[in-house]
């Protein structure tokens, strides 16, 4: 295990072994699992993205293929990391013996729907069979591949939208009298390559041996990279200057409706002021301390109870000394009317 290395796996670095808490220790990946950026709304996945993405696990899958482990046996989008450069690395290969009866101690192991959820992926020879390998065959990760495929471009999920529960899926799955098969619907993806959709469905074949090998499909799926950089390196760069741009037009969107929200607040805060030449004697009022603009609002409340002055001084020039009675401090006001129908108060 620690001698598996590429760029497209996650490396085994370590185990703990000491209980209660036996853990396996790998290489951190910030951006999380494939199936968190595909829930994700806010990234955009453009037909670069998602060309970049399969072919990481193409490449992953086809090494591990090759090595002494032969085969995954657990591939599903929650076990394809993301790091901070958006490069996929496949995780949870190996050690199934170590692994063997982890679920018995998850709460999870009680709920049958949350079970069959993480066998979506799985093979429907290898679910029909009780006494499968861990390890899964090679063919079999072929098949989840092609679910994989159809979740990067449809985001929608392993099935898409559909009414089924799991488990349900999965008895549609396992049935061998269905034709054509249970298999997600390829309906929603009339805008996807002729590639795509032709590799997926190959990929999910009932019969295990219709299935390609990774190093098929990785030729099947090249038109998928046309007019993308040879260089690794020069693509990264591209790939993280759309995901930049698409950073500033979120970034963007979410000014303009701060701006809105600004605007509203501000109409309300003149509303809650007394408008001009609508001052009268005797009359209470309660405002705001306001500077030049609202913006620059104290948050000094202010309740005036009765102003001892006619309404005709508020529509003479200039200053006007007012003496309120019961107010702050029982001390004296000085209010100014001014143009644009803002009351100022200085204390």
């Amino acid at each position: 295990m620690k001698d598996l290395r590429h760029d497209n796996l996650n490396p085994f670095t370590g185990a703990c072994v000491d209980p209660p808490n036996i853990c396996i220790v790998t290489e951190y990946c910030a951006k999380g699992s494939l199936k968190d950026v595909l829930e994700n709304e806010d990234v955009k996945l453009d037909n670069m993205f998602n060309a970049s993405i399969i072919g990481d696990i193409v490449r992953g899958m086809t090494y591990l293929h090759d090595s002494q482990l032969r085969s995954h046996g657990n591939l599903k989008s929650t076990n394809c990391l993301v790091d901070s450069r958006w490069v996929v690395k496949i995780a949870d290969f190996g050690l199934h013996e170590l692994k063997f009866g982890a679920d018995s101690g998850d709460d999870d192991s009680t709920d049958f729907e949350k079970q069959c959820a993480k066998l979506l992926w799985r093979a429907p020879e290898l679910l029909r069979d009780p006494n499968a390998r861990p390890s899964g065959t090679q063919k079999g990760d072929v098949y989840s591949f092609g679910i994989i495929l159809y979740e990067i471009m449809a985001r929608s999920g392993p099935f898409g939208q559909t009414d089924k529960t799991p488990s349900e899926i999965i008895k549609c799955v396992m049935r061998r009298d269905r034709n054509p098969p249970f298999r997600p619907r390829i309906s929603k993806l009339e805008d996807s390559f002729d590639c795509v959709i032709d590799c997926m469905q190959e990929c999910w074949a009932e019969d295990p041996e219709d299935r390609p090998d990774f190093k098929t499909i990785r030729t099947k799926l090249r038109p998928m990279r046309k007019g993308m950089k040879n260089n690794i390196f020069d693509n990264m760069l591209a790939m993280m200057e759309k995901y930049a741009n698409n950073l500033e037009a979120l970034v963007d969107e979410r000014t303009d409706q701060l701006i809105e929200e600004k605007k509203k607040t501000d109409a309300l805060l003149y509303e809650m002021l007394p408008k001009q030449g609508d001052y009268r004697k005797g009359s209470t009022y309660f405002g705001f301390i306001f500077a030049n603009n609202p913006e620059e609002c104290c948050l000094y409340s202010l309740a005036c109870n009765e102003i001892r002055s006619n309404a005709e001084d508020f529509r003479k020039p200039g200053p006007t000394r007012l003496v309120i009675k019961n107010c702050v401090n029982n001390g004296e006001v000085m209010l100014y009317l001014k143009t644009e129908s803002i009351l100022r108060v200085r204390l």
